[in-house]
C-alpha cells in the first residue's frame, strides 16, 4: 500500500490540481510560466508530468531500475 503522501499526490496529478505556473496564473499570480525544468514549454500538468524532456529522462530512469518496459504516451 502507498503512503498517504504519494496518494495525495497521485489524487492531485490526476485532477490537475497540481499548482504548476499555468494553475497559479488562472488564480492571479503573476510568474513567469514556462517549465522551470526544461525552460521550453508552459507549465503544465501534462507537461511537466510526461512532456518535460527532464522528466522524460527521470521517468526512463524509474521503468530502468524498476524493471518496467513502458512507453510514455
Amino acid at each position: 500500500m502507498a503512503p498517504n503522501k504519494v496518494k495525495c499526490f497521485t489524487w492531485q496529478v490526476a485532477r490537475k490540481a497540481c499548482l504548476t505556473h499555468e494553475a497559479l496564473q488562472k488564480r492571479g499570480s503573476i510568474i513567469a510560466s514556462r517549465c522551470l525544468l526544461c525552460k521550453e514549454a508552459l507549465e503544465t500538468n501534462k507537461h511537466l508530468f510526461m512532456h518535460c524532456k527532464v522528466t522524460t529522462q527521470v521517468w526512463a530512469m524509474f521503468t530502468s531500475i524498476a524493471g518496467i518496459n513502458w512507453i510514455m504516451p
